[in-house]
């Protein structure tokens, strides 16, 4: 029984997360194909499979 009440508890966590970086996206402007953007600065994570980028 405890086993599948921490299971649901972690699935639970796991949609709050991906829920807020979703809305951190929304606010970040995506800049794609730019040759401005130098790798080394540029923090990116995955939301939905789509990277965002961040300075």
């Amino acid at each position: 029984m405890e086993r599948n009440k921490k299971k649901s508890e972690k699935a639970v966590y796991r949609e709050k997360t991906v829920d807020r970086k979703e809305k951190i996206s929304r606010k970040i402007t995506t800049v794609f194909h730019s040759k401005e953007i130098n790798m080394k600065n540029v923090i990116y994570y995955s939301v939905n499979n789509k990277r965002i980028f961040m300075k």
